[in-house]
């Protein structure tokens, strides 16, 4: 039930009891009684004995959801938060040094009330300061926030059971990739608030290139550290160098800001591979550009982006392997015929040979023609 889901130490033994139920009646595979046991149909009291008794220790099937059974009571006993369920993160957009509000449902104002900022991990939520906190009875203009807090947050009324937080002048350090808020109160569970800078992520710094081929290039880079929970993904944009060599050549320097700055040019001229998301797990990822063509210069960038926008990394060169086939002259023209002739003119056509995906630089035809009467060598 919906009204269950505020707090999680009322909502365990219900979804314990739901999973008991579910494991005795794949034991049976017949009307399990709603608390796991059943009325004894040879007794002629109303008498509630184990639904367990009566089932077939000898199959393995039975055996184990019985064990299953016994690893959610322990799991329950040993650890309650195991069986917790939780709500969707509240997301907070707000630009730099603006103003997040945070919101709070279901409100007691005979409880004690804390604002709470984490550190999530994948094994324990750490706390890492109190933000602000109420105590019972006291007028929401009485709380003060606390360290690096003080000052800068109040509690206001947000509808008729509901309360927020309004965290003024955001900065950097009020979050981060691990960082979330989560207000406190006894018998109201609340949930976990992310709060998100209106800005890219940062650019990517370090490129490298480590692996080079006749078709391919490996592009190596080192993750960033993203602004806070937003998700952050990253892809690799190519092109071939020749008259871009002076365009978008993007230094290190470049890409140095306090606050990333969205960098799409609307250049067209890139080609874009797929994307892989931001692993905090490794330092850094790879991805490999696969159908380029031999004896070919290539411009490559890194483009780490979020809904918030994209930044571009500085652009690094590279050029695949030589292919002996490839370095071969363009195929010769064929069909040359007149098409018309005049007194002082000939018009001259013909089919271009068959130019490959890779031949390098563009393919170009000129005439060359000479008198034959006169039997000169020299064509102009």
């Amino acid at each position: 039930p919906r009204a269950h889901c505020a707090n999680s130490s009322r909502l365990q033994p219900h979804i314990f009891t739901f999973l008991c139920v579910f494991n005795l009646y794949d034991i049976r595979k017949k009307t399990v009684h709603p608390m796991g046991l059943k009325r004894d149909r040879r007794s002629s009291q109303s008498e509630l004995v184990p639904s367990l008794g009566e089932a077939s220790w000898g199959s393995c099937h039975n055996m184990v959801a019985i064990a299953k059974t016994l690893l959610l009571l322990l799991a329950v006993l040993f650890f309650p938060g195991a069986l917790t369920l939780t709500s969707q993160p509240i997301d907070v957009d707000v630009e730099l040094g603006a103003t997040a509000l945070l919101p709070f449902e279901n409100y007691d104002d005979s409880k004690t009330v804390l604002l709470t900022k984490f550190h999530a991990s994948k094994s324990t939520d750490s706390p890492i300061a109190t933000v602000i906190s109420l105590n019972p009875g006291e007028p929401l203009g009485s709380a003060v926030g606390r360290g690096q807090f003080k000052g800068r947050v109040r509690l206001e009324t947000h509808g008729s059971t509901d309360i927020r937080a309004e965290l003024d002048s955001i900065q950097l350090n009020d979050t981060g990739p691990d960082i979330f808020y989560d207000f406190q109160q006894l018998g109201v569970k609340g949930r976990r608030i992310n709060i998100n800078i209106k800005a890219p992520p940062p650019a990517v710094m370090s490129v490298n290139i480590t692996d080079v081929g006749e078709d391919h290039i490996n592009i190596t880079w080192l993750q960033v550290e993203p602004l806070d929970p937003t998700p952050v993904n990253y892809s690799v944009e190519y092109r071939e160098a020749g008259a871009n060599r002076l365009a978008s050549t993007r230094t290190k320097k470049d890409v140095q800001s306090s606050l990333p700055q969205s960098t799409d040019d609307g250049d067209d001229t890139w080609q874009k591979t797929g994307y892989v998301p931001h692993n905090p797990d490794v330092a850094n990822l790879q991805i490999k550009v696969n159908g380029l063509c031999p004896g070919v210069e290539y411009q490559f960038r890194v483009v780490s982006f979020s809904r918030f926008g994209k930044t571009t990394s500085h652009v690094e060169l590279a050029e695949t392997e030589r292919n002996p086939s490839q370095t071969a002259p363009p195929p010769p023209a064929t069909s040359l015929y007149l098409l018309a002739e005049g007194k002082n003119y000939l018009n001259i056509t013909w089919k271009p040979g068959t130019i490959l995906d890779c031949t390098p630089g563009p393919v170009q035809y000129y005439v060359e023609y000479r008198r034959q009467e006169a039997n000169s060598e020299i064509w102009e």
